[in-house]
């Protein structure tokens, strides 16, 4: 009996840290926290966000889309009884790296923000944030279309302020150039969160100084048991007008560099298991449900060894077009079929349904298989199983070496219940939907020192999340 204690209580124990001995879990999720009209519920999703991370099966965590630092300090802070190990890049400027000066300046130089202003006044650009999705990408590919010399003139912070605030109208203009308190986007969106200590931290950035609409990188460390952990966000498939670095002339070639990256950097640590995590705006074609997006590049990270459990086990959408966040995947999903390999009849009828009323009419059974509601007379081109087909598109991965074979126990989506109330409607965390894969240890994880780089903080986190859960287990057998 007492041998049955001890262990019980040694589990027990271990459990304080969320981990369960020989199998670790790690996972994705893009929070899209920008207070945008394109998204709705910002304040309500980010309070939702900070309550959730205790409840978190993940050891480790790559979260994409927090692109406010106040919003990955409150992440930090509300995360760090859970996960004591993180690693981030600083807010940075046009140069690289941290610049203490720039927070007395705004982000936005008055003179070439005058010229812009010059420059679009009388053109027909439409006006950001006033009819909902798709408005400030529109305006924003006008301007660059119009006054592309006068955009490129800008600084990388300048166009991630006018992006965050072009709802604001003029308003937002101005605070861009006049404020330097005025909140914007300032590093790649990029959280790793840990339950395992982490090691040689490193980050990476895509875009090579060049002046970007979506500033696009990597951050990674080598985690305690498990191998290196890379947390990435992939620039994703855009309707409309290509608006990015010179050196591209489409969303797809840009991405495509970013592909090569990835696999060119990691390649030197194939000896360990590597496991690439985040939204990669890029997903296979599966059946009739899920509709590909850039599903050649999905392709190339499979020839290069890489596989998706998730896709493999489950195959669901992450960006679905039940989601109600989701508002702008229907143009997304529009464009897409057009270049699928459905046959016409089918695409036509898709798209029309898409087109009706804003959203396909949905019925969601409890395994989350969707079907149609509308009536076979409403399915353009007479293809009766269109609306059971669209359920929108799978493009967030934990991707793992094939090479090394990780025994995976359990692949599943997660963060995707409807439990943020906003304006009386129940919506989930996000426009996505988490994805996270659990596994036996693999045999090529390193195996961390401890080391000053910890930090005091992060030890003494961890001791006393293990020491209070000890405690109160041991207060238990006491009683009875």
């Amino acid at each position: 009996m007492l041998v049955f204690v001890l262990s019980l209580l040694q589990f027990l124990c271990l459990e304080a840290t969320g981990h369960t001995v020989g199998t670790y879990t790690v996972a994705t999720f893009n929070a899209d926290l920008i207070p945008s009209p394109e998204i709705l519920g910002y304040q309500e999703r980010r309070a939702a966000l900070l309550q959730e991370l205790g409840n978190s099966k993940a050891d480790v965590l790559c979260l994409q889309g927090l692109w406010l630092d106040p919003d990955i300090k409150a992440v930090i802070q509300s995360a760090t009884n859970y996960f004591p190990y993180y690693h981030r890049l600083p807010a940075f400027t046009e140069t690289s790296g941290f610049d203490a000066s720039s927070v007395l300046l705004a982000p936005c130089h008055f003179a070439k923000m005058l010229a812009l202003q010059a420059c679009l006044k009388g053109k027909t650009c439409p006006t950001a944030g006033v009819s909902g999705s798709g408005d400030l990408l529109d305006t924003v590919s006008c301007a660059f279309a119009q006054c592309k010399a006068e955009v490129l003139s800008l600084t990388q912070e300048c166009v991630n302020c006018i992006l965050a605030n072009a709802a604001k109208g003029l308003e937002g203009l101005q605070q861009c150039a006049f404020n330097s308190l005025v909140s914007y986007p300032s590093t790649h969106g990029l959280l790793l969160l840990s339950k395992v200590q982490l090691a040689n931290k490193f980050q990476g950035n895509f875009s090579n100084n060049e002046l970007t609409l979506f500033t696009r990188g990597y951050i990674g460390a080598d985690a305690q048991g498990i191998g290196t952990i890379v947390c990435t966000q992939l620039t994703g498939y855009i309707p409309g007008m290509y608006v990015g670095p010179d050196s591209f002339s489409s969303y797809e070639e840009e991405q495509t560099e970013q592909v090569d990256v990835l696999v060119r950097t990691f390649q030197s640590r194939r000896s360990q298991t590597v496991l690439i995590l985040g939204d990669f705006g890029h997903g296979p074609q599966i059946g009739h449900s899920i509709i590909g997006s850039f599903s050649q590049q999905y392709q190339k990270m499979k020839e290069e060894g890489y596989i998706s459990p998730f896709v493999r086990d489950v195959g669901d959408c992450t960006l679905c077009t039940h989601n109600p966040l989701a508002q702008g995947v229907r143009d997304l999903l529009a464009s897409l079929l057009k270049n699928s390999s459905l046959s016409n009849a089918a695409v036509g009828g898709a798209i029309g349904l898409l087109n009706q009323t804003g959203t396909i009419n949905l019925n969601i059974t409890l395994n989350i298989n969707i079907t149609s509601n509308i009536s076979q007379s409403n399915i353009s081109g007479g293809i009766s199983t269109v609306a059971g087909f669209v359920s929108g598109l799978l493009v967030d991965h934990v991707y793992v070496q094939q090479e090394h074979a990780l025994e995976v126990i359990q692949s599943q989506r997660f963060w995707d219940l409807p439990i943020v109330n906003v304006s009386n409607t129940l919506v989930p965390l996000s426009d996505h939907y988490g994805v996270q894969i659990t596994f036996k240890s693999p045999s090529t994880a390193p195996s961390l020192a401890p080391s000053s780089a910890m930090g005091l903080h992060s030890l003494l986190a961890t001791f006393a999340a293990i020491a209070f859960n000890c405690f109160m287990t041991a207060l238990f057998f006491i009683s009875i």
